[in-house]
């Protein structure tokens, strides 16, 4: 038997290139491993019947997605000449610049544009509140008072162009106490065309991305007071502004860096535009794309309290904390395995199955620490959309909108009153404190989700 191996300058791979005999399989039986069968038992021997041919076995770092060993095989061709063979080896270790994207550009002006347009979105609907409580049940009729339509309305997530978002369920409080992982009855909130629904759902809070019972300051009128250090896990609001200027401006990298949030190699790669691993290069494009949509919306400053509330909750419910949280997941695989972008203040592991609510992650204010402080508006606005009219949204043909040009985001303001799901933290303490960012390809959870 006649071998030839290569290994890759960083030992993530290698190959192996092997004499062997094979027989030619016909037209009919397709063309799989090269057109040719080799005999597992007689096939390394070159006494044996049959064509000599190039066998090419490459073994790469498992990222436990798929459940094999720690190096697993990932290519295997026969090839019927030695140029054919080098050629397979060749095109296995040009994967990674084959399957190299360019990293989303960011658009800072179109981001201003889309904020504004749901500021005002937001402010009508605010001011002329439409919420349907007819669904919700007597005994939940008490949680229903505490709700502020006003403040629901505001904060409920919405579309590109201001609207409601159709898909969006917020978990707004459980009706009973419960465990995460586990069916309860919740009261929530959902889009029904251009006003909202208040009832009563059986809801698993771990799977729901919009979870509020962390923070009441987004729809119970007991909690509308809220201080900002509260909402923002920042002593000093202003201190935040570094942070979300590289995240406006697409710096991911700076932004991370600047909260004392380390990215591992692997989402490096990804953030720059390449493959984590040449066996599912071909995906790079879609985990690229997710991992920036994922992060751009993030606040780096909060992941820290982020990950601790978490761990808090589910030590009180004596359930385990030693695996990183997932934050979201970058898809692409129907798998059960899915990659999911995680966080740790531990050595790497496997990711719960448990994630963290997009409001205890994501930016307090869309248009940052410079925007306005919210207050109800005390009567209905212009609809920003000429288009459609919002529900309750008089249109003032004497009221003039105010100009893109006018919108305070350069001038310094009060703290914002907006969106947080976690416990209060001191940014300065947090700042410094270095928390890992898992590799998504390395961490991976076994549930179907």
């Amino acid at each position: 038997m006649l071998a030839l191996r290569h290994a890759a300058a960083d030992g993530s791979w290698d190959a192996a290139v092997t004499v062997v005999r094979a027989r030619r399989l016909p037209l009919s039986a397709g063309q799989a491993s090269g057109g040719y069968a080799r005999d597992p038992r007689s096939g390394y021997d070159l006494n044996s019947p049959g064509e000599l041919v190039y066998e090419v076995q490459v073994h790469e770092d498992d990222d436990g997605g798929s459940g094999h060993g720690p190096r697993p095989l990932v290519t295997f061709e026969l090839a019927g000449t030695p140029q054919a063979a080098a050629d397979v080896v060749r095109l296995w270790a040009a994967r990674g610049s084959l399957f190299a994207c360019t990293a989303p550009r960011a658009r800072p002006e179109a981001a201003t544009r889309q904020e504004k347009r749901r500021y005002d979105h937001r402010q009508a609907a605010a001011a002329a509140p439409d919420l349907d409580t007819t669904a919700v049940p007597p005994q939940a009729a008490d949680l229903a008072t505490e709700v502020d339509p006003a403040m629901l309305c505001w904060f409920f997530p919405r579309e590109r162009g201001g609207r409601y978002r159709r898909s969006a369920l917020v978990a707004l409080a459980p009706c009973r106490d419960g465990r995460p992982h586990l069916s309860g009855p919740w009261l929530t909130a959902r889009a029904d065309g251009d006003h909202l629904v208040l009832e009563v759902r059986d809801l698993i809070p771990a799977n729901q991305a919009h979870r509020w019972d962390a923070a009441p300051w987004l729809w119970n009128r007991r909690h509308a007071d809220a201080p900002p250090a509260r909402r923002w896990q920042a002593r000093d609001i202003r201190g935040v502004r570094p942070a979300f200027t590289a995240l406006r401006d697409g710096r991911l990298q700076s932004a991370l860096g600047e909260c004392g949030v380390l990215a591992d190699p692997e989402i490096s790669r990804l953030l720059a535009g390449q493959p984590t691993r040449l066996f599912r290069a071909e995906l790079t494009g879609k985990w690229v794309a997710s991992l920036h949509a994922g992060l751009a919306d993030a606040a780096p400053w909060r992941l820290a309290a982020a990950c601790q509330a978490w761990r808090e909750d589910r030590d009180a419910l004596g359930l385990r904390t030693t695996r990183p949280v997932t934050l979201f997941g970058l898809g692409g695989m129907r798998q059960a395995r899915k990659p999911k972008a995680a966080l740790d203040l531990t050595p790497p592991g496997r990711c719960s199955a448990s994630a963290t609510p997009a409001e205890a992650r994501s930016c307090p204010g869309p248009c940052g620490p410079s925007r306005p402080t919210w207050k109800p508006p005390s009567a209905a606005g212009r609809c920003p959309d000429s288009r459609r009219t919002c529900p309750g949204h008089s249109l003032k043909k004497s009221e003039p909108s105010r100009a893109v040009a006018d919108w305070p985001l350069s001038q310094p303001q009060d703290p914002p009153d907006y969106a947080h799901s976690c416990a209060i933290s001191d940014y300065q303490e947090r700042r410094t404190e270095q928390i890992n960012l898992i590799k998504p390809s390395l961490h991976f959870d076994g549930t179907v989700k």
